[in-house]
């Protein structure tokens, strides 16, 4: 991409090219991770709350859920409120502490929300890649410039010796 915007630009204005190249993409930069950030926290109740319905049926998640030493301890609560669609992203330190079992749905909908993301970012770079295969018109070198075609067809600046 440098080196397409350095042979795309006239040289006086080189510097503002790469400036407002690297301004570009500090801001394509953050609004990118904001919009996928958006859509990972957005897709995270829906998909954790679905993960609980389809583990609901389990028999390892039956019993965990009927043991009353997995359902009293503190982090499980926290799991057992996320079936609701109640997800607590701010600190997922609980994990640790979870029974694996009731952990397991909850994980398995963070998974899910990372997987819309990576298809849309999929998406996203495929159409990226279609707009850069498309050709550009190259940058003509202004008349009188070195290897500039002249309007006899011979080209400007030094000949071979001995060639006219």
């Amino acid at each position: 991409m440098l080196i397409a915007i350095q042979t795309g630009v006239a040289p006086q204005y080189m510097g503002a090219g790469m400036g407002s190249f690297t301004f570009f993409r500090q801001i394509g930069g953050t609004a990118g991770i904001a919009v996928f950030l958006s859509m990972f926290f957005g897709a995270i109740g829906d998909k954790v709350a679905a993960a609980y319905r389809a583990a609901a049926s389990g028999p390892a998640y039956r019993a965990a859920l009927d043991d009353p030493a997995v359902t009293g301890q503190a982090a499980n609560k926290v799991l057992l409120g996320a079936r609701d669609g109640a997800v607590p992203m701010d600190d997922s330190s609980f994990l640790e502490h979870a029974d694996p079992r009731l952990a397991k749905p909850f994980l398995d909908g963070l998974a899910e929300a990372m997987q819309t993301v990576f298809v849309v970012s999929g998406v996203m770079l495929l159409l990226a890649l279609v707009l850069a295969a498309v050709p550009k018109e190259r940058r003509r070198e202004p008349a009188g410039a070195p290897g500039a075609p002249r309007q006899d067809g011979k080209r400007e600046g030094r000949q071979p010796a001995g060639r006219g």
